[in-house]
């Protein structure tokens, strides 16, 4: 417990802890994350690419990586890394985000009640270290993330199966739901019906970890010792400065045509000059210099849609926001084409609706609020705030992207009445803020994690879930209907349940004013293929080549 306690501290001191999945109240796309993250403080060197050389390098802000343990963090970069060393039950693709087999034979068998998932692992699948990967691993896993002791900060993302709520109250130190048949198969029993349960069992959260290990490691383990069964496994790590992987022969999968990766921590000024100078093969763009370098290397520049939306959430729970007309107002004085077109000069995608493009229940023909003051204050008028109201937007010391949002924001509100204050918080203030509830308002990302609208609708506005989010709901109606919609196996059915209740959050309930959908941006060497951002915002290495 020791490890887990200094390494969360230290990942606090540097970056709101649920910047993968958003909810950061920071800004933690890669389309702003050179003004979003920590600043590096120190610039690990990069050599030359030099002839035979097969080491993809990519050059990115690392300042914030300590570990490479998940249960302690859920920073994308961290994710990116740990997917690269552990296998999970299920993956998604790389190119359509859909299921698709990993450490399993077979897709998982699903009883008639729709509550015991039977499962066949692949036989001969082995970890870094040789020993063979079986059910016990994989037992050992969903127990070391639920147990009290142990416990993962993203329990939230599968606390389904049965006995789960138990080991994380610390009533048990064993799952009851999960039984080991043999070395290769077992089943998972869940409390009920859960349509997105195997969508859940792909995500990066979940790696499977070799029984005993990270308990043995203790204080090491995420940082000197890490063992998966994954394509790469742990060469260097240098927290907040660089991690190197090397290929892994043995692996049970396609391995991949290089002989490994570095991550090396740099300001996205230096990674751009390394990239031109040839001495890294990848680098994020930020939005200021989308054009310039999509014209000047169009064959070297990618631009990728991610399933991921950026919305102004404000707090039920806290006057004058307590009052729908007053949410209301803030939708309309709100101006999305010029924080959309003007700051992030078109390169992102205005959106009605928390679902994003890409995840079922996303609806397109859903009309958005118009930027209109006068119709903002006369709404505050009758509201009884005929004077105006201030409120107060809280954001993470760092983000500089986010805080010129927020003054744009703070400039299109004036002339509606509406005072909006700017509150800087470093990390681990706004992280005590936020799950507290006391947080007013804030921008805040959501990325989905697992390819289902169930990530979005339940998570963030579900009444129990969303009080960790400042998001203090009590909507007894609205929680029985994202409840009734986990539990529907017909997809058609769901998705129109979700299009319903993301309109009721934004034209009844005014609950946020969506914002726009993100688009990441990159640049990679010529001599590399097979690496890409895929649309749930992580890169993927597993089909890397180097010519």
């Amino acid at each position: 417990m020791l490890k887990k306690i200094l390494v969360v501290a230290l990942a606090l001191m540097m970056v709101f802890a649920l910047a993968a999945c958003g909810g950061d109240s920071g800004g933690s796309s890669s389309s702003s994350s050179s003004s979003s993250e920590a600043k590096p403080e120190e610039t690990a060197e990069a050599e030359p690419a030099a002839a035979g050389d097969r080491i993809v390098r990519y050059g990115r802000n690392m300042a914030n990586v300590f570990t490479l343990d998940v249960w302690d963090t859920s920073l994308n970069s961290t994710f990116q890394i740990s997917d690269c060393i552990f296998d999970r039950l299920l993956d998604k693709n790389p190119e359509t985000l859909e299921l698709e087999l990993n450490l399993l034979e077979e897709f998982p068998t699903v009883s008639e009640d729709g509550l015991t998932y039977t499962f066949k692992l692949k036989q001969g699948v082995k970890f870094h270290d040789g020993k063979e990967l079986t059910a016990e691993d994989v037992k050992y896993t969903f127990e070391y993330f639920y147990d009290a002791d142990t416990m993962s900060n993203n329990t939230w993302v599968c606390d389904v199966i049965k006995g789960a709520k138990d080991m994380m109250e610390g009533k048990t130190h064993e799952l009851s739901g999960f039984t080991v048949i043999d070395d290769y198969n077992f089943t998972i029993e869940i409390e009920y019906p859960y349509a997105a349960f195997t969508s859940v069992l792909a995500v990066s959260m979940l790696p499977i970890l070799p029984k005993d290990q990270p308990t043995e490691a203790g204080d090491d383990w995420g940082i000197g010792t890490i063992n998966g069964s994954g394509p790469y496994k742990l060469k260097e790590f240098l927290p907040g400065e660089k991690v190197v992987l090397e290929t892994n022969p043995d692996y049970h999968g396609d391995i991949p045509d290089v002989d490994g990766i570095e991550f090396i921590n740099m300001d996205s000024a230096t990674a751009f000059m390394e990239w031109e100078a040839g001495t890294i093969d990848l680098c994020d763009v930020d939005s200021d210099h989308v054009a310039e370098y999509e014209e000047k290397y169009p064959n070297n520049f990618v631009r990728q849609p991610v399933v991921g939306t950026v919305r102004f959430q404000v707090n039920p729970g806290i006057a004058p926001l307590d009052n729908k007309q007053v949410r209301e107002a803030v939708t309309y004085a709100i101006n999305r084409e010029e924080i959309v077109n003007g700051h992030y000069k078109g390169n992102m995608q205005i959106i009605n609706g928390v679902i994003p493009d890409g995840i079922p229940g996303f609806d397109p023909t859903r009309e958005y609020h118009e930027y209109d003051p006068e119709k903002a204050k006369a709404l505050l008028a009758e509201a009884g705030f005929p004077d105006g109201i201030t409120i107060t937007a809280s954001v993470r010391d760092t983000s500089e992207d986010w805080k010129q949002v927020l003054q744009l924001l703070q400039n299109q509100m004036a002339p509606a009445g509406i005072t909006l204050e700017i509150e800087t918080l470093d990390a681990a203030g706004l992280m005590d803020k936020r799950n507290n509830g006391l947080i007013q308002c804030m921008l805040s990302d959501w990325y989905a994690d697992y390819i289902d609208a169930d990530m979005y609708m339940y998570n963030l506005f579900q009444s129990d879930y969303s009080k960790n989010m400042s998001n203090i709901r009590n909507d007894a109606w609205y929680d029985e209907q994202v409840e009734n919609a986990r539990r529907i196996t017909d997809q058609a059915e769901r998705e129109e349940i979700y299009k319903m209740l993301d309109n009721y959050l934004v034209n009844e309930d005014f609950n946020f004013t969506p914002l726009f959908q993100d688009v990441s941006f990159m640049l990679c060497s010529d001599r590399v293929s097979g690496v890409f951002m895929k649309k749930d915002l992580l890169i993927t290495f597993a089909h890397a080549s180097i010519k």
